[in-house]
């Protein structure tokens, strides 16, 4: 394989496979909690912790646009005469 393929090669795979930058969050667990985690040596306690927070902060966002969204919807005004006339009559306008 050429150099130049080679190179070809790494773009493409980064191309597919986006780089994300993360931050460190760091918490504080009692001691009793920590030493049962270390019992359970074939969880990966990283990628667990990592997902499960991931899953929160998605829900948690979806929720808070639904909430919002639900709060726009209320303060809509109703038209008397329906969407349906509306349309109707901004069609026959033109």
């Amino acid at each position: 394989m050429e150099k130049r393929d080679l190179v070809d090669k790494i773009i493409c795979i980064r191309c597919k496979h986006s780089i994300v930058s993360t931050s460190v969050y760091s918490i504080r667990l009692e001691s009793e909690v920590r030493r049962m985690m270390d019992e359970m040596s074939e969880v990966d306690w990283q990628a667990e912790i990592r997902r499960t927070v991931e899953t929160m902060v998605r829900e948690r966002k979806k929720r808070m646009l639904l909430d919002r969204a639900e709060a726009r919807w209320k303060e809509q005004v109703e038209c008397a005469e329906g969407a349906a006339a509306m349309i109707r009559e901004e069609r026959d306008a033109r």
